[in-house]
């Protein structure tokens, strides 16, 4: 048995809503690892400083992200068809996800698939990565913004 006070549980979950030059939108809720304090500070350092060493390549930066996700709740997919239909799927909880012929053999690999899918997408990048680090710093976007 574990004692979490309120608001500093393992994980938090966070909204992630990407959008295409097109506007049209999808959304999905990623949980993310939650830290202590110190720890945050820490990742938040090691966030910038990759940013700021490699500012034209993700990469590095979306490798630390990788590290941090550990689930994703109401994923939108797309499942094209051998005869090239495609048809809707959401992923309600990537914990829950058992397995699915020819998709992944596993919830960890359900997971790992939709992890490098949202990562691998330039449309899902960028929410992806504000998100990490809200969920670092623990501060609502809200907070950030200025008001008059």
């Amino acid at each position: 048995m574990k004692l979490h006070i309120e608001l500093q549980t393992p994980t938090i979950e966070l909204p992630i809503k990407a959008k295409d030059a097109s506007k049209k939108s999808a959304s999905c809720i990623a949980g993310f690892k939650r830290h202590k304090s110190k720890e945050s500070q820490e990742l938040l350092t090691r966030y910038m400083d990759t940013i700021n060493s490699n500012p034209n390549n993700l990469e590095p930066l979306l490798d630390i992200i990788k590290d941090e996700l550990v689930y994703f709740k109401k994923v939108p997919l797309l499942l094209e068809d051998d005869n090239g239909r495609i048809n809707k799927l959401v992923i309600e909880d990537t914990r829950k996800e058992s397995a699915r012929e020819a998709l992944w053999d596993s919830k960890e690999d359900c997971f790992n698939n939709i992890r490098d899918l949202l990562l691998s997408s330039s449309c899902w990048q960028l929410p992806l990565i504000t998100a990490a680090q809200h969920a670092a710093s623990n501060i609502d976007s809200e907070e950030l913004q200025v008001k008059n």
